[in-house]
């Protein structure tokens, strides 16, 4: 989460400020944590994009992924060229693209542990945004 906060992802929006579609249609924040053989958690967030399947294509919500038939063929190119290859990881890719502001608004909904979790990050930011839907806390994004 601290990761998020620091690339500056998102910004916390008061509830009053949504529109009814736009609170229906607001994505849950996942937490999966993964223990690494070394003993050291991972964790990656993610939104449910579920709540997205009613109202938008196939085609625009799914992540942009090479095929392995691609990848095979680029690579038979280069050993052939004897190209210098190499590869590397981006850090949070997707969450340092640019999301056009034209049209709807993303919005996403953090609650419970993970809002216990950003809050302390920054308390100042994040804190007069929580807010309650029965007994859990839900911050807007």
């Amino acid at each position: 989460m601290k990761q998020l906060h620091d690339r500056v992802v998102f910004k916390p929006i008061h509830i009053h400020e949504l529109t009814p579609k736009e609170k229906k249609r607001a994505m849950e924040s996942l937490m999966f944590l993964v223990e690494k053989r070394d003993g050291t958690v991972k964790a990656r967030t993610c939104a449910n994009g579920s709540t997205q399947r009613s109202y938008t294509p196939k085609e625009e919500a799914s992540s942009p992924t090479a095929s392995s038939e691609a990848i095979l063929i680029t690579g038979v190119v280069e050993a052939k060229q004897h190209r210098d290859v190499m590869t590397l990881d981006i850090p949070n890719a997707f969450v340092q693209t640019s999301v056009p502001q034209d049209g709807d608004k993303i919005v996403m909904k953090i609650r419970g542990t993970l809002v216990d979790i950003l809050c302390p990050i920054c308390p100042e930011v994040y804190e007069p945004y929580v807010t309650y839907e029965g007994k859990h806390k839900v911050l807007y994004v």
